[in-house]
């Protein structure tokens, strides 16, 4: 993600009150700033980027990101995000058990 300097700083950044989903509430801030200001909100569909695939490597992730949908009070708790940011052991979970070379 990225954006204008201004608009990072008008809108206050990224909610550090919220453990998981925080880009989602940023980009709705985002927009509505640029609203205001008669500016457009557009999602670059046309750029080819790498990011990390992380969340999906874990054997959970539909089952975490479906606990955010079903309990969606629980972005504001870091207790209750604490599995979000919790790495799983892949060798224990059905992945890759041979060694780095």
């Amino acid at each position: 993600m990225f954006c204008r300097a201004d608009a990072f700083t008008d809108i206050g950044g990224f909610n550090e009150k919220i453990f998981a989903t925080e880009e989602f509430w940023f980009a709705l801030k985002l927009k509505k700033w640029g609203r205001k200001r008669r500016m457009s909100f557009e999602m670059l569909d046309d750029v080819s980027v790498i990011t990390s695939s992380r969340k999906f490597e874990d054997p959970y992730s539909l089952l975490k990101m479906l606990m955010v949908v079903l309990v969606p009070f629980s972005i504001f708790f870091r207790s209750m995000c604490r599995f979000w940011y919790k790495r799983t052991d892949l060798s224990t979970a059905g992945g890759d058990t041979d060694p780095a070379p």
